[in-house]
Order: structure tokens, then sequence, then C-alpha cells
């Protein structure tokens, strides 16, 4: 396992998060697909919020991250599409220090998203 984690917040509100939350739920399949082409072994997301206002954790398990955003960049899967388009919506980003073998948690936050292929 290699796990990553990134804090981003966000520049919208709850209902464009839960919008977006949504349709990536909505279309699993989908989902797994585009983290097969991407290399992705597992991804989570969970949303909260602190003095800095709203924010995503997303976690991924990958080997290549650059493989996999070229992927994700080029993809016309409509979920990968969706996404692109929330990410106007990204402000700041930091990297969470986790432990890389294994998927991490986050329980002060609400788990939106767990996918795996």
């Amino acid at each position: 396992m290699n796990y990553s984690a990134r804090k981003t917040y966000v520049t919208c509100d709850r209902p464009t998060i839960d919008r977006w939350s949504d349709y990536l739920n909505g279309h699993l399949d989908e989902g797994r697909l585009s983290l097969s082409q991407e290399g992705v072994r597992h991804e989570l997301w969970w949303v909260g919020q602190d003095d800095g206002g709203l924010f995503l954790i997303g976690a991924m398990d990958l080997d290549d991250y650059e493989k996999a955003l070229a992927v994700f960049r080029a993809s016309t899967l409509s979920v990968d599409q969706v996404h692109r388009e929330f990410m106007k919506h990204w402000g700041p980003r930091v990297e969470i220090e986790i432990d890389r073998a294994a998927a991490p948690r986050f329980p002060d936050c609400e788990l939106l998203i767990d996918l795996k292929p």
C-alpha cells in the first residue's frame, strides 16, 4: 500500500460538495473504471470544517501519481469531467502526514466517497 492524503480548502458551499459526491457515488461503475485506468487502488474523500472553512480530505493508494494525473486529465469519462469541474472550487492544499501502509481515517470528518476499482 502507498497511501497519501491532502487537505484542500474549497470556495464552494456544502450543497455544491454534496452534488459532486452524490454524482460520483451515483456512477460507481464508471468511477471504478476511472480508478483502474489511473492505477489507483483505493480513493477516499471526507468533508470537514475548521477555522479556515470547509475542506475536503482526499486520500489515494497508488504508486505513480504523475501517471494517474495524466490519465485523469485526458479522461472523457463523465465522473472525471464532473471532478475536473468541481476542482475549480479548490483553494489551498496541504499534504497530511499519514501512515502510508494503511487506509487513513479522519473520525472528525464525514466520509463522502470510498471507492476501489
